[in-house]
């Protein structure tokens, strides 16, 4: 039988305590490495995350944007197209023969592209109430 020499002391009813702290020490020493890795490791990962959801954040917000300046351009145009049909009306039932009234439709085509949405509504509903009145007579 061979006897090995361990630098660990008998642990006795007197030395008891001072054993389970000995021992509790010599765990410590060799399992902190690895949680201090696992830590760093988690710690790595969780900025990447937040630097991910980061860009995710900034990718959402222009394709937001960019989907809101769309959404306006439509607007835009659906209007747009509310005028240019009720003007279609207007030439189709020959009001627009009279000169001044020509004039004003040249004008207001020519400048369509320069109003506000709120002017161009206001134009659509000038046309419905010319086109009301030809044909409230």
């Amino acid at each position: 039988m061979n006897i090995e020499l361990l630098s660990l002391p008998d642990i006795t009813k007197n030395n008891i305590k001072e054993s389970k702290v000995l021992l509790a020490d010599s765990i410590i020493e060799n399992i902190y490495p690895l949680f201090d890795n696992i830590f760093t490791e988690k710690k790595n990962n969780i900025e990447e995350l937040s630097l991910d959801l980061k860009k995710r954040e900034a990718i959402l917000y222009k394709k937001k944007t960019n989907v809101e300046q769309m959404i306006k351009e439509y607007q835009r145009e659906k209007s747009i197209s509310k005028l240019l049909s009720e003007i279609e009306n207007l030439v189709n039932s020959g009001l627009v023969n009279d000169s001044g009234t020509r004039h004003q439709v040249i004008v207001l085509l020519k400048t369509l592209d320069k109003l506000g949405e709120d002017k161009i509504n206001k134009r659509t509903l000038d046309v419905k109430r010319v086109l009301g009145k030809k044909f409230s007579k």
